[in-house]
């Protein structure tokens, strides 16, 4: 993880911790995010906040192992470091940031006024195949009346017609 590639980018910041997490830039909490809630904030300052983030997790999992994993040098060559790091920061891509870092809380105000946050990727892949499921059993259900239903005609009688003379 290079610094500079998040210097003049906005991302996405996720809490994916189940308690409260402060993003901290000059000694001032500048951002406080509930659990799973999702912010759009400067991208130096997501990417801070961020390897913060990531290295709390690891040392929260009580795996003394995990904690070789914190503050690597070159994160995209740490899987346990990485794959929980990009749950948490995304680059939006668009490089709309404030004039001065100096005015930071105005910066994350008009960031998240501008654009709503956009569903965790994991979480829109199973809600669309839970979704999915339903639409399934819901045409079996139908598929099964129209059964009934076709059988129900097949089973009455045929009335004949009668033919006067």
């Amino acid at each position: 993880m290079n610094t500079n590639e998040f210097a003049n980018v906005n991302a996405w910041f996720t809490n994916i911790d189940k308690e409260p997490f402060d993003i901290v830039w000059g000694g001032k909490v500048r951002v406080t995010l509930q659990p799973g809630e999702t912010k759009l904030l400067p991208g130096y300052l997501a990417e801070s906040g961020g390897r913060h983030l990531t290295n709390k997790l690891l040392l929260d999992t009580g795996n003394p192992k995990m904690e070789s994993y914190t503050s690597p040098k070159k994160p995209r060559d740490v899987p346990e470091f990485w794959n929980r790091f990009c749950k948490i920061v995304r680059v939006d891509g668009s490089k709309e940031q404030a004039e001065k870092r100096d005015e930071l809380d105005t910066e994350i105000e008009l960031l998240n006024a501008a654009k709503p946050a956009p569903a965790a990727e994991e979480e829109e892949a199973e809600d669309d195949f839970e979704d999915d499921e339903e639409a399934v059993e819901e045409k079996k259900e139908e598929v099964v009346e129209e059964e009934k239903v076709e059988a129900d005609e097949d089973d009455k009688p045929k009335k004949a017609k009668s033919k006067k003379k």
